[in-house]
């Protein structure tokens, strides 16, 4: 999948994870960082560097709180904006490469995010709470 990706990707100069940064602004506006870590179930460390990097080039902006400085909301600049209008072609483009439509691929999505949804369930059940789970290192 990451070659198929990348051979749309490389001419945009994008990462994969910068895509899903992307497409997640592109549907969903003004987004705090923390909710970039829970929609694309990444953490902080790995979703600020991403931000930064696609604020470098212009296609995002981040905006500190003015009554939580440690809340910071990012949304797509105009040239962002723009930029975003081609990936409605390359999910299409993606799609018959892969030999599947669209609604085959929301179903295998939502398939896929119960399975991850009831992974996530399991084993805070059977080890305890975030925090545990992290120190253990699962």
């Amino acid at each position: 999948m990451n070659k198929l990706y990348w051979t749309y990707l490389e001419p945009l100069g994008l990462t994969y994870p910068q895509l899903l940064v992307m497409v997640v602004l592109k549907t969903r506006s003004n987004l705090r960082v923390s909710d970039f870590c829970d929609y694309l179930h990444l953490d902080s460390g790995t979703v600020t560097p991403l931000l930064k990097r696609l604020e470098k080039k212009g296609l995002l902006e981040r905006t500190r709180s003015k009554e939580d400085e440690r809340s910071v909301t990012v949304s797509l600049t105009s040239e962002g904006k723009k930029f975003t209008k081609q990936f409605d072609s390359l999910a299409d483009n993606l799609f018959s490469d892969l030999g599947v439509s669209m609604t085959e691929m929301t179903d295998l999505v939502k398939k896929l995010r119960r399975l991850r949804d009831n992974i996530d369930r399991n084993i805070l059940e059977r080890i305890g709470n975030v925090g545990e789970v992290q120190q253990k290192g699962y």
